[in-house]
């Protein structure tokens, strides 16, 4: 028999040694998920019973440090109040699992909580706004179409509900503003909120569409949101269901006898014809609304070189102040405001019968009133609108409410 070294047999129990540490390292058994990770859908804002617009995603690694696939993900609400759906998912090829959330009744925080067995828990953050807030809501713009549907969790007033968007203007623009619905008989208000105030017009039953013209000044935007706002609403208390909110710019010509509603601060070209409104004494004229604050002392220009102007304001069909400009060619009538209210300019021709092209102004001549003057802010005022000073006649236009807040 052959004798080996002694040192032979050390190399021989080194080796065995090493190949028995390296198969040690050797994971022969199967990948389990490891680590959890945040992909999509962290820090979101909605207003309650909306949908987040990312689905909350994650991404699940086994323990080889690659994606990996079948992995259930165990969604819940840890923090306020939502629906998942779905509340358990799968990871895909790719390791990626989500689900999608929407907003419970609740404002405040909502926390979801992501769990895969072995991994440590991932929680994503987001905040249910609230309704009645119109900085809670998206600036709307001219030549946008907004497809909306009225809910129980909508800003809701006096059994009402609301759907609020704030709009900003970078100048004067005339615009037609027009919301319709299948579903219930609308309503659209129109807000200022520089001094606040509004106005609404409605619809009448057959037609479920609500739809008015302005002409309006530019406006600086307040805080995070816009100097204007619309609201589309219904005119049923509890109703719900979809709807279409349109801005388009328009001309801001005045036709065939349409109702024009116009803010303080505008200057518009006009155009008086036989299609326009029939006034006395054989007359044409051109009617604009225009919400004139107690308080408020305006100044209305009237020019032109092809007809002798004359302007009227009216209010509750009622002439408060009027003047002509047969020698001039101008009219200008200043007037302060009796009461909030919606009043009504006219402007038509001394002559019966006159047609031409004129001018318009229609603007503050001296701001008198404390309340008027101070009434700009840095924040949008909370939507809480009151009925109480609006017609309820469905004749297209209601009172202006210009409470303060």
């Amino acid at each position: 028999m052959t004798r080996r070294s002694v040192s032979s047999y050390l190399t021989v129990a080194v080796t065995s040694f090493a190949v028995m540490c390296v198969a040690c390292r050797d994971e022969t058994g199967p990948i389990q998920p490891r680590r959890l990770e945040l992909v999509a859908g962290d820090t979101q804002e909605s207003r309650p019973g909306e949908e987040l617009p990312i689905p909350l995603r994650v991404r699940v690694f086994g323990s080889d440090d690659r994606p990996f696939a079948g992995a259930p993900v165990q969604w819940a609400v840890i923090v306020g109040t939502a629906t998942l759906n779905p509340a358990q998912s799968t990871t895909n090829g790719s390791g990626d699992a989500e689900t999608r959330v929407t907003m419970g009744s609740l404002v405040g925080p909502v926390t979801v909580r992501a769990t895969v067995p072995g991994t440590e828990p991932i929680s994503f953050s987001s905040v249910a706004l609230p309704s009645c807030e119109w900085s809670s809501w998206p600036l709307i713009t001219p030549g946008s179409t907004i497809s909306g549907t009225l809910r129980p969790h909508d800003c809701e007033v006096e059994g009402r509900f609301h759907d609020l968007f704030p709009l900003n203007l970078p100048t004067q623009q005339a615009l037609t503003i027009r919301l319709r619905s299948t579903g219930f008989d609308p309503e659209v208000q129109f807000y200022s909120f520089a001094p606040w105030f509004y106005f609404v017009n409605d619809s009448v039953n057959a037609t479920r569409e609500a739809r008015f013209k302005a002409i309006l000044p530019a406006s600086e935007a307040i805080g995070t949101g816009g100097a204007y706002g619309i609201a589309a609403t219904s005119m049923e208390g509890g109703a719900t269901g979809p709807f279409e909110l349109t801005v388009v710019a328009t001309s801001g010509s005045a036709e065939s006898c349409e109702r024009v509603f116009v803010m303080l601060g505008i200057t518009t070209s006009q155009n008086l014809a036989s299609t326009d409104c029939s006034g006395p004494s054989g007359r044409y004229e051109d009617e604009f609304r225009v919400v004139i604050l107690r308080g408020q002392r305006v100044r209305l220009t009237q020019t032109s070189t092809q007809l002798a102007p004359l302007l009227r304001i009216v209010r509750a069909g009622q002439v408060v102040a009027q003047t002509d400009g047969s020698i001039s060619g101008t009219a200008i009538v200043i007037y302060t405001g009796e009461a909030d209210d919606l009043y009504t300019i006219r402007a038509s021709s001394v002559g019966a019968q006159q047609i031409g092209t004129y001018s318009l102004s229609v603007g503050l001549d001296v701001v008198s009133n404390p309340r008027i003057a101070n009434a700009r802010t840095d924040e949008l005022p909370r939507f809480q609108p009151t009925r109480r000073a609006q017609s309820s006649a469905r004749s297209g236009w209601a009172r202006v409410n210009a409470s303060q807040r």
